[in-house]
């Protein structure tokens, strides 16, 4: 198969590019390599999912800080570049996007970047040497499965069809109690907006009426969980009826499930999450961390609850670093994800026995993950909701003032369990905080630790020797390997590895609309043939088309708010509009009905034509996923505002995301070209449907 592809590859020709250094003879790019490359790269080609997977169990400061001392600045860390000499540091990297760049040189990427750059492996081992560090399975034939990628953008575009109807049935008249429940419990207009407020109709199709319109079926939507299948068999009914309904992301800010509150008093069911699918597992999910992270990583302090309202208004109070679990015992790997974004997390949870219970158990999770703890108990009978909006944000801040360190509450907590004034009790006692101090990863503060077990519970030398002793058995019976042992970054190598001499081999760099963690657009850098369809093969049909992104929550509020602008018949500026044509792009769209629409105004725009919503409307009549999106438009006070700092924000990250972009299609292997020359640039930027290999247009018949 090589064989042939060399015999049909043709002679070699001189590449130049725009970056192409003056004085500096091009480099010759042979198809043979590109060919080759490619198919190499295709066949090695690990599935998205596990990628994921394994971009989310590492962090890129530790990943950073094994070949780069780096000091913390502001949110971020900074250190001297290891890929340029400097002495004085431009190297950063970015917690909160997990992220690293150099203002330097310019480098910059993931994980699996930088991983790639010190160590000059290409992307699959890279991806495969994070894997096994976190005992990850990678596939060992490392293709990817087409059918297993359609069925993960089918059950993200369901979940995208659901919170629209959702949030278009709160609007409506059907949602005026609704509203007036949200308003009474402190949601205005605004804060529903902010956090995706929806509400699930009361009827048993809509959801499966929606999902159809949209081209789904119910097998989609069953997937995604939002519909049951009927006892009889014979057909299925939503899953959500009369709720509120709280949208829930991944740490990455998709929408990946639903909570909904009962909106009847009677329901036994007050609250109700959404079932596990391919895209949510309760277990590795935290609610509201896509919006908490920077918060979180500023302050170095999160705050864990138990309910989502909590953390809504504590978000509207200005405690934007408050997360909660998903209404299940808390997990190692919820754990492992606040272990990744700050050092200390403060507990705020019931003071009741079941509260307390729970607690206990999360201290020692957030331990292993060397975290400071501290625990918070609410006043008996009150919640956060109630505490900020009866008393103010003083009274919740006076709450977390008097948290307990974790040593304090575990001696109080055993306590209650044990008589502390008899010899026995007191080492049942003694024995269960030692349970918990053993899981402290720095080692001095276990010695602190075990001294104030003999000063608190009475015993000289001889009690703090035993201590110790059975501090060291429970360390040898618990055998480490699940959890201390983890806790070791793993050695450098013995010496410095080599850098590659060619610039760029990052797999992804994230962006996107106003999220946190975002994610960038395989659709525009790779996957489009010549005439610009998108899955097409690229010259020999070597690479597989990548899966369309995915929206997040925050992406389709900022698309909204985009095209509310533009549709907004004078209540904003005038030339709004115009800067948010030049400024986005129509494939930046991760909806496909904002997309459409998009388009629509855009062609409007260009011919001189009026942009009215009635336009709009006629336009697209027949379509029900586009009239839906009308009827929802945005036309609050503060929506020239948010355009007008999103579009800011797009302009100053432009020229990067270019250059992101180049460099996400060479690590994905769609061109790859063998350099020779460390100080040149070689990007594929042909004209709009160039022939990748020739940098020859395509005549007017192939146009």
């Amino acid at each position: 198969m090589a064989l042939g592809l060399l015999e049909m590859s043709g002679p070699r020709r001189e590449r130049v590019t725009p970056h192409q250094p003056h004085g500096r003879e091009a480099q010759p790019a042979s198809r043979d390599v590109i060919l080759i490359t490619g198919l190499l790269t295709t066949l090695a080609r690990i599935p998205d999912h596990i990628i994921e997977q394994v971009r989310e169990a590492h962090d890129v400061v530790e990943i950073v800080q094994r070949a780069v001392q780096l000091k913390q600045a502001g949110g971020g860390y900074k250190g001297l570049c290891p890929f340029h000499d400097e002495k004085t540091p431009s190297f950063t990297v970015h917690p909160g996007r997990q992220t690293f760049k150099c203002f330097g040189c310019g480098k910059g990427g993931n994980i699996f970047g930088f991983v790639m750059e010190t160590q000059g492996l290409n992307f699959p081992e890279a991806v495969r040497q994070l894997a096994e560090e976190r005992g990850i399975d990678v596939p060992s034939t490392g293709v990817s499965d087409p059918a297993l990628d359609e069925r993960f953008e089918r059950i993200r575009r369901a979940l995208g069809v659901a919170h629209r109807l959702y949030v278009r049935t709160l609007a409506s008249d059907e949602g005026r109690e609704s509203r007036a429940y949200l308003a009474k419990r402190g949601y205005d207009a605004e804060a529903v907006r902010r956090f995706g407020l929806g509400m699930a109709p009361l009827a048993w199709d809509r959801v499966i009426e929606a999902g159809k319109a949209a081209g789904l079926s119910t097998e989609d939507l069953e997937d995604a969980g939002l519909i049951i299948p009927r006892r009889t068999k014979d057909g299925f009914y939503d899953r959500f009826r009369n709720r509120i309904m709280f949208p829930i992301a991944d740490t990455r800010g998709r929408l990946c499930t639903f909570a909904g509150r009962a909106l009847d008093p009677d329901d036994p069911a007050k609250y109700m999450n959404g079932p596990e699918t391919v895209v949510f597992k309760k277990s590795e999910v935290l609610y509201a961390l896509h919006r908490a992270r920077d918060a979180i990583r500023k302050q170095g302090e999160a705050l864990l609850m138990e309910g989502y309202t909590d953390v809504l208004m504590c978000h509207l109070n200005d405690f934007s670093n408050a997360v909660a679990g998903m209404g299940t015992a808390f997990t190692e790997r919820q754990a492992k994800l606040l272990g990744r974004q700050c050092e200390r997390v403060v507990l705020v949870y019931d003071s009741d026995d079941a509260g307390r219970a729970a607690a206990e158990k999360s201290v020692d999770m957030l331990l292993l993950q060397g975290l400071e703890v501290r625990i918070a108990l609410l006043p008996e009978g009150r919640d956060v909701d109630e505490i900020l909006q009866e008393e103010g944000p003083e009274a919740f801040q006076a709450v977390l003032d008097a948290s307990l360190e974790f040593f304090d509450f575990k001696l109080a907590a055993a306590g209650t369990r044990h008589d502390l004034e008899s010899p026995r009790g007191r080492a049942q006692a003694s024995e269960e905080i030692l349970a918990s101090v053993i899981k402290v990863k720095s080692e001095l503060e276990r010695d602190q630790l075990l001294r104030m077990i003999g000063d608190r519970l009475g015993g000289g030398p001889d009690t703090e020797a035993a201590l110790r002793r059975r501090a060291g058995e429970l360390l040898r019976e618990s055998a480490r390997p699940a959890g201390l042992r983890s806790l070791a970054a793993p050695k450098p190598p013995a010496e410095a590895p080599p850098v590659p001499q060619a610039d760029g081999h990052f797999e992804q760099v994230p962006v996107e609309f106003l999220t946190p963690q975002p994610e960038l657009d395989d659709e525009s850098v790779d996957g489009a043939s010549a005439d610009g369809v998108p899955g097409s093969k690229s010259p020999g049909g070597l690479v597989p088309p990548p899966p369309r992104r995915a929206p997040t929550m925050d992406s389709m509020l900022a698309e909204l708010d985009l095209l509310g602008a533009i549709l907004a018949n004078g209540t904003v500026p005038g030339s709004l509009p115009e800067a948010i044509f030049r400024a986005v792009g129509p494939e930046e769209f991760t909806d496909p009905a904002h997309s459409r629409l998009y388009n629509a105004l855009l062609a409007h725009w260009e011919a001189g034509e009026v942009i009215t919503s009635e336009v709009a409307l006629a336009r697209f009549q027949s379509d029900s996923e586009v009239t839906a999106v009308l009827a929802g438009m945005p036309e609050d006070e503060g929506l020239a505002e948010r355009v007008t700092s999103w579009i800011a924000f797009t302009e100053q990250n432009r020229l990067e995301i270019d250059h992101q972009r180049e460099v996400a299609r060479l690590a994905r292997g769609d061109v790859m070209v063998a350099v020779s020359d460390p100080d040149a640039s070689y990007f594929d930027e042909s004209p709009a449907g160039a022939d990748p290999l020739t940098d020859e247009p395509p005549s007017r018949s192939e146009a």
